[in-house]
């Protein structure tokens, strides 16, 4: 059974929003993302998977080989940019995100730029891509972090994007002084179709609890300059 066929059959387990199933190269299973909603615990949801791959591939199927990320569904509507909420006094003001896209450098070259914005202060980034060769959330994740830098310079962050169904998943790695060995963040929202859009609001999500303190910092750094 091919991957697109058992995607869609996890698709209809209850909860389940997107998954993707990856084969070795010698086509045997080596693993299994589901999204889920928060509907179902993921354990009960892992166990359906599990007996959907066995009836499938007539095979047992490790467990660990099954990764369930559960996302609120209640993100905000496709197409729309995040609002602030307002904030009391002391509380750091939230990172927003104002523009995403894509410039054409050459006929075999493109660059993702990211534009965000804290308060008064504009801060980009960008990153180059080779046209047909390496992907563009690949290249959106990477503007991205290299904006966040000046939030986070002390942090190195790996990211992993996945496009399921109709929402973009940022899975990242954060390493820094409070997480030596490294700490998983997982950011979803509601895909608009514009993927470097899409892969900024993903990461900032992942990133919202981690920048708050940061931005304290940063604030209270180019206050004393």
């Amino acid at each position: 059974m091919h991957g697109e066929e058992l995607n869609a059959k996890l698709c209809r387990i209850p909860g389940v929003l997107g998954a993707n199933v990856v084969f070795d190269e010698r086509g045997d299973l080596d693993e299994v993302h589901i999204m889920a909603d928060c509907s179902r615990p993921a354990k009960e949801i892992m166990l359906d998977a599990k007996s959907v791959l066995f009836v499938c591939l007539k095979m047992p199927i490790d467990f660990r080989k099954i990764s369930v990320a559960r996302i609120d569904t209640t993100a905000e509507p496709a197409g729309e940019a995040p609002q602030p909420p307002e904030r009391t006094s002391g509380e750091a003001p939230r990172v927003m995100l104002t523009a995403a896209y894509v410039k054409r450098l050459s006929s075999e070259r493109y660059q993702v730029v990211v534009e965000l914005k804290l308060g008064e202060e504009l801060i980009s980034g960008s990153s180059d891509g080779a046209s047909g060769r390496e992907p563009i959330q690949r290249v959106a994740a990477s503007a991205t972090i290299g904006a966040l830098s000046t939030l986070l310079p002390k942090a190195h962050i790996t990211t992993q994007i996945e496009l399921l169904g109709s929402y973009c998943i940022a899975d990242l790695v954060v390493t820094d002084e409070q997480s030596p060995y490294g700490h998983n963040l997982i950011g979803a929202v509601k895909s608009t179709g514009d993927i470097p859009w899409d892969v900024s609001r993903a990461i900032l999500k992942a990133l919202n609890r981690r920048l708050g303190p940061a931005i304290l910092e940063h604030l209270s750094a180019t206050a004393s300059d």
